[in-house]
C-alpha cells in the first residue's frame, strides 16, 4: 500500500493550456497499470482537442466547463463524471470564473496524448509554435510527429524530445 500526500507532489505546468497538473498515481508512486492526474484549469484555460489509445474517465470536482466529445459540446459542472472511449477526440474549456479541478483516470501507466493537428493550424501565434517546437524537437523525430501521434518510439523519453 502507498499513501500519497498530494501537497508533497510536484506541480507540472502545461504549456499549451496554461493548466497545472499533479500526478497522483503513476510509476513514481508505485503504480503498475494505472494513472490518475489532477488537472487545475484557470478561468479561460483549456485542454486542447486530443485523444488517447485507451479510455479516459474525467471526474469534475470544481468549476464549470464545456467538454467537447467528438462533434458534441456539453456543459458540465462539479460532481460530474465523463467517460471517453479510446480514440474519441475530446477537449475541455473552463467557462467559469474559478479554477476548474478535475481528475483524469487512465487504465495504463503511460497514457499517450495525441493532439489533433486541426487545433494548431492558425489558432495560435508563431512564438508559441516556436517554443513548442523547441521543447519537443530532436534531430531524430520532428515535433509534429510526436505531437500528432504519427511517430512510434520504443523510448518514451525519445518521443518527448528529451533523449
Amino acid at each position: 500500500m502507498t499513501i500519497i500526500t498530494h501537497a508533497d507532489l510536484p506541480t507540472t505546468r502545461t504549456y499549451i493550456s496554461k493548466s497545472r497538473q499533479h500526478r497522483f498515481v503513476n510509476a513514481a508512486t508505485g503504480a503498475k497499470s494505472s494513472t490518475i492526474v489532477e488537472e487545475l484549469i484557470p478561468p479561460g484555460g483549456f485542454i486542447p482537442p486530443h485523444h488517447h489509445e485507451v479510455e479516459e474517465t474525467l471526474i469534475f470536482l470544481a468549476g464549470e466547463v464545456e467538454v467537447t466529445v467528438g462533434d458534441k459540446i456539453y456543459r458540465i459542472g462539479a460532481e460530474t463524471t465523463v467517460f471517453i472511449p479510446p480514440h474519441v477526440v475530446h477537449g475541455v474549456r473552463n467557462t467559469s470564473g474559478e479554477t476548474v479541478r478535475l481528475l483524469a483516470f487512465f487504465p495504463v501507466l503511460h497514457p499517450k496524448v495525441i493532439f489533433t493537428q486541426s487545433f494548431f493550424e492558425g489558432s495560435w501565434d508563431a512564438p508559441a509554435r516556436i517554443q513548442l517546437c523547441a521543447r519537443y524537437s530532436t534531430h531524430q523525430t520532428p515535433w509534429e510527429q510526436w505531437l500528432f501521434g504519427t511517430y512510434r518510439s520504443r523510448s518514451r523519453t525519445t518521443r518527448a524530445g528529451t533523449g
